[in-house]
């Protein structure tokens, strides 16, 4: 049987539960014949809970106001933006006559 390597990235979204079911597999398989993945494994795992202990208390608070409107504003921007793309001007432009010309051509 080959040695598979995982990347960082890999191991770093086992550590988070994000793979699917047969790369979580593979990844446990290697782990019980590999014991430098174990420790790789084992290094994702305290980062993640480290970080979310740092975090929390940033996730517990409320988000300010001013962003909640900031936020609420480019959202209803972008559907202004988006209502008038989808109407499309018909015969505001030339009716007749050839082509014009860009003055630098």
């Amino acid at each position: 049987m080959t040695e598979e390597t995982f990347s960082d990235e890999i191991l770093m979204r086992f550590a988070d539960g994000e793979l699917d079911p047969e790369t979580v597999a593979r990844i446990e398989q290697a782990m019980e014949i590999d014991d430098r993945l174990v420790t790789r494994v084992a290094m994702f795992i305290e980062t993640r809970v480290q970080a979310q202990a740092a975090l929390k208390p940033l996730l517990d608070e409320p988000v300010p106001e001013r962003l909640v409107a900031a936020v609420e504003q480019m959202i209803e921007a972008r559907r202004a933006g988006e209502k008038a793309a989808s109407v499309l001007p018909f015969g505001g432009g030339r009716i007749a006559g050839p082509p014009s010309r860009s003055q630098w051509m």
